[in-house]
Order: C-alpha cells, then sequence, then structure tokens
C-alpha cells in the first residue's frame, strides 16, 4: 500500500507542471533543474538565460541541453556570474560553460537564474542567503506563461543586454 501510494504521489506531481496553467511555484532544487531544462529542450527561437545561482550538480546537465538547443538553431544569450556559492561550494560556471559556441556575457549576477524561452515563458528561481553562500534546500520558483510579464521581462533583459553596463573586469564575448 505504501510504495502504491508513493507512486502515486509520483506520478501526479510529475503531471502537475503539464496542466496548463499561468503560473507555478515550484520548491526545490530537483524540481527546479528539471522544469529549467524542460523550458530549454521546448525552446525553438530565443533563450534568455540569466543566473547567478547554479547549484553544484546541474552545470553538466545545462550544458547538454544547451547544445542540443544550439543544434536547433536556438538564439542563446547568456547573463552568468562568473562562480557562484552553493551550500559552502563554489560553482564554477565560467569554467564550465565558457567553450560554449553562445553568446555569453559574464558579470557578477545575484543569486538568482532567470530563463526565457521564445518570450512566451520564463521561470525565475532564488534562495535564502547565508553570508555569501546560497542554501538549496530553500529554493523556490516561479513557473510564468502570463504573456504580458513575460514580454515585461523580455524587455528588461534586453535592455540589460545591450547597455554598457557591465565592469569591463569580466570576460564578455
Amino acid at each position: 500500500m505504501d510504495r502504491a501510494e508513493a507512486e502515486l504521489n509520483q506520478v501526479y506531481e510529475s503531471q502537475i507542471p503539464q496542466v496548463p496553467a499561468p503560473i507555478w511555484l515550484l520548491h526545490g532544487q530537483e524540481k527546479i533543474v528539471n522544469k529549467e531544462l524542460e523550458i530549454i529542450s521546448r525552446a525553438e527561437e530565443s533563450l534568455f538565460i540569466m543566473r547567478g545561482l547554479m547549484f553544484p550538480e546541474e552545470p553538466i546537465r545545462l550544458k547538454a541541453n544547451l547544445e542540443k538547443s544550439m543544434k536547433k538553431g536556438v538564439d542563446i544569450k547568456m547573463l552568468t556570474a562568473p562562480s557562484c556559492w552553493v551550500d559552502h561550494v563554489e560553482v564554477p560556471t565560467q569554467k564550465i560553460i565558457e567553450d560554449l559556441p553562445l553568446e555569453i556575457k559574464f558579470f557578477p549576477v545575484p543569486f538568482i537564474k532567470l530563463i526565457v524561452r521564445d518570450k512566451k515563458e520564463m521561470l525565475i528561481a532564488f534562495c535564502k542567503l547565508s553570508g555569501n553562500t546560497a542554501l538549496s534546500e530553500t529554493a523556490i520558483a516561479i513557473w510564468n506563461q502570463y504573456p504580458e510579464f513575460v514580454d515585461t521581462i523580455t524587455g528588461i533583459y534586453e535592455f540589460i543586454w545591450t547597455s554598457n553596463f557591465f565592469n569591463q573586469e569580466f570576460k564578455s564575448r
């Protein structure tokens, strides 16, 4: 009976993101990363990515999904911190993804992650902080499909991307 209940819970939770609704709240590192990778895999035209938060196990999975999107011809622009600290572990973002042939700007982005796909949906995630490290057990994300909200965030991202806002100390290409 316990096993059946656990399987039903798993089926229910895995189906929640597939129900059409404009906004969902996601809790937990694994659910957030899975939704992020799902969004990236659905991209057909563009991805705007801003990240100052990357969980320690995430970079390899992210890199593989970005490579698949690039092969499909998706235009990807990424603004990312060179590294971030999660659970007192440094995640060296720049070293992991700098060899990807996409538009990347390195900048000390705050401890958030933002993904906008095809100007149709977005995910924004963040955690509580302890000093200069994010606490993954507090990870929470908002997955949003409201066109007006996604358009506004896309406009802000495009403004930041095209401005001369970036400090010359950080590598940009």
